[in-house]
């Protein structure tokens, strides 16, 4: 497979096309899982896939950083050599724009490897009394917003309904903006000031990696890059204050998830209004930060051929065979945290 990576490399080279970059960039909710892909698969550099960056070989090598930078990666994957990427969430009109714009086209449907939750996480030891929260509380705390008067409606952990840690300022820590966790978490989360919903902004096409800072500036803790899902949850687990969004890998000793209520739609009155993530209610859709996890690529488009590098082909392939992918995919998925594809669950 190497040999014939490598000559695939230089005849590419040797007619103008660069596909000799191996480093993949993609979903950092996802670093932890493709990395054991590939290490699985032998196509990695015989690294430790905890570790990084990878040696500079002609292996497969995740960098991660987030699913924008993936589907930039992958638009321009004449110019990358990155024609697939892993994403958390699903490709959009503006990736398939940019895409185009190089003679490539984003395939759809795309992949599902597996189902994940944005899981919203507080601090075991701070608010252990806390077990459900509003979707309108979610947005007003990570917004910092304002009533009419002026004053912050959800600043401290006592202004939150059935949290018991008092009149502490209320610490968040986010996930950047080029993040397909952050583009589904502003995309679904809403407010409420003074009795109107209120709405994020889009984090934007390409997406803006300061999304946070330039929309919300001195409200949130942001992390950075690759590792940013399993750091927050860390930041969380030992800040007594904190409460953050981030993928199911957060999920650690010292930090929970909340169960969620959409009290912008549902009437939330009864404690089995409020939704947590497990396998079931990721599963059937119930939890309401639900989602599915993808392997995108690209084709060529206007009649442009383009071909996914040799590694690459046996990377998705091996994920995304409809007759063979669920078994191979089963123990990986489950390792690594998260639950199966729905063309692989059989409750």
């Amino acid at each position: 497979m190497k040999r014939a990576l490598r000559l695939a490399v230089a005849l590419s080279l040797a007619s103008g096309v660069a596909q000799a970059t191996q480093h993949l960039r993609g979903s950092d909710t996802m670093a932890f899982i493709t990395r054991d892909l590939i290490q699985t698969l032998n196509l990695g550099s015989g690294n430790d896939p905890l570790i990084t960056p990878c040696p500079d070989t002609d292996a497969l090598c995740y960098d991660g950083g987030g699913s924008g930078t993936g589907y930039t990666a992958a638009c321009d994957a004449r110019n990358t050599g990155q024609g697939m990427n892993p994403g958390s969430r699903p490709v959009n009109d503006g990736d398939q724009t940019c895409a185009h714009s190089h003679d490539l086209d984003f395939v759809v449907p795309q992949c599902e490897i597996a189902r994940d939750g944005i899981a919203i996480v507080v601090n075991t030891g701070g608010n252990g009394d806390l077990q459900n929260i509003n979707l309108t509380d979610i947005g007003n705390i990570f917004s910092c917003a304002r009533d009419s008067g002026g004053t912050l409606i959800a600043q401290y952990w006592d202004q939150i309904p059935g949290s018991t840690n008092g009149h502490h300022l209320i610490n968040k820590y986010t996930r950047d903006g080029v993040s397909g966790t952050t583009d589904v978490f502003t995309g679904r989360t809403h407010g409420m000031v003074d009795g109107m919903i209120t709405n994020f902004p889009g984090v934007g096409s390409p997406p803006n990696l300061f999304y946070w800072r330039d929309n919300f500036p001195n409200c949130v803790n942001t992390v950075y890059g690759d590792g940013a899902t399993q750091t927050i949850g860390y930041l969380v687990a030992n800040d007594p204050d904190a409460i953050g969004y981030a993928g199911l890998p957060a999920i650690q000793d010292g930090n929970y998830a909340l169960g969620v209520c959409d009290n912008v739609n549902l009437v939330c009155s009864q404690p089995t209004d409020y939704i947590a993530p497990s396998i079931g209610t990721i599963e059937d859709g119930s939890y309401y930060y639900a989602r599915p996890l993808f392997f995108g690529r690209v084709q060529g488009f206007n009649g442009v051929d383009y071909t996914l590098p040799d590694d690459q082909v046996t990377f998705y392939n091996a994920a995304c065979d409809p007759d063979t992918s669920c078994d191979f995919l089963a123990p990986i998925v489950d390792r690594n945290n998260f639950f199966p594809a729905a063309r692989c669950y059989n409750p």
